[in-house]
């Protein structure tokens, strides 16, 4: 319902990329990735101090006639963004900025706006067509809350109720994803003991600990639920828990990022991540993966490297444009011990320094 108000022309960019998407031809995809590729550059070089600089000083061409030619562009990384941040700062004077997660290194503002948030829905509507997902299915979320941190009462009461209101409007029950203790756990097992969930989304490292949580209650569920992880890898260990657990069950992966929303799904974690190749260019050098945006973007990020590294198999490597990737071996987000006496600890995910790090200057 929100959405609907938000996005009025969901449908139509749905149904266009839908299309768009069904189309098998190599061929044709790598050409019509060329299209846009030309047309998202020239209209970074041409309107964009960040791209006329990064043009003129490496002496970059108009257009590109062959993906492959994207590879000879120097890479774009998280220090080459902070190196030339002045251009970006200059050229998004009244844009909203979106914070990356400190995983990888270093926290960056990026330039966001409505137009990256639709283009980031439609493509999620997109993967949860590919997974047979629909809005009426219960989720437990779990998840973390960036909401909790700052000063701002205000701000923090504003992002407490939209959560409230999303949640409640694509039927999920929301628990934290900071907090693996004892306790927190127990609130995981009764939620899932009491209300039927069709989808149990979260990190992968979440799972990690949930997993083996819920052999020691000796918990199956027999219901045919999907377990959707983010941008971490999942350890065979993990994964051979959750099929005890979740005998009938698929294991889902999400690849995606704060700076470009989802990037690929894997409809069964046996199976390959499906890029979204109309938004995405997915290139390789060695085993670090190479981010090109050819959808429309604030701020368009080229031959931009985050840092992940992905599993290609032999048939997929050093290809000029990836549709599917192997697997992802993500950022890990392990959990730490707090004790605070001798007899008292608290396990907590990493995950909370991201948010806590987000709200401190520079």
């Amino acid at each position: 319902m929100l959405y609907k108000l938000k996005y009025p022309n969901l449908k139509k960019l749905y149904y266009e990329k839908k299309k768009i998407l069904e189309n098998e031809d190599i061929d044709q995809r790598k050409k019509i990735q060329i299209w846009k590729f030309n047309h998202q550059w020239k209209l970074c070089y041409e309107n964009l101090k960040f791209y006329k600089n990064y043009k003129e000083k490496n002496k970059l061409p108009d257009l590109v006639s062959d993906l492959s030619e994207i590879k000879n562009f120097p890479i774009i990384d998280k220090n080459y963004i902070l190196e030339n941040y002045e251009f970006i700062l200059n050229d998004y004077k009244r844009s909203k900025f979106t914070l990356t997660g400190g995983t990888s290194g270093n926290v960056i503002k990026f330039p966001t706006s409505y137009i990256n948030e639709e283009q980031n829905f439609v493509n999620k509507t997109i993967c949860k067509n590919w997974i047979n997902s629909n809005r009426k299915e219960r989720t437990l979320y779990i998840w973390g809350h960036s909401h909790k941190f700052g000063n701002n009462f205000l701000k923090k009461f504003f992002y407490i109720f939209i959560n409230k209101f999303k949640d409640f409007d694509q039927n999920r029950f929301r628990l934290s994803a900071y907090d693996m203790s004892h306790k927190n756990l127990e609130n995981m097992y009764q939620a899932l003991q009491s209300n039927n969930f069709d989808i149990i989304f979260s990190y992968a490292s979440t799972f990690e600990i949930l997993s083996k949580y819920l052999l020691f209650k000796n918990y199956k569920n027999s219901k045919k639920i999907k377990l959707i992880f983010t941008s971490e890898h999942l350890s065979e260990e993990c994964i051979q828990n959750l099929i005890k657990i979740f005998p009938e069950s698929k294991i889902i992966g999400e690849y995606g990022m704060a700076e470009t929303g989802i990037i690929a799904y894997s409809p069964d974690i046996y199976e390959d991540y499906r890029v979204i190749w109309s938004d995405f260019i997915i290139q390789n050098i060695d085993d670090k993966i190479l981010i090109t945006e050819i959808a429309n973007k604030h701020f368009p990020l080229i031959n931009y490297c985050p840092d992940d590294q992905i599993i290609l198999n032999d048939k997929t490597k050093n290809k000029n444009s990836i549709f599917f990737i192997s697997n992802i071996k993500g950022k890990e987000r392990p959990f730490i011990d707090l004790k605070f006496d001798d007899s008292t600890s608290q396990k907590i995910s990493l995950i909370i320094f991201d948010h806590l790090f987000k709200n401190i200057e520079s």
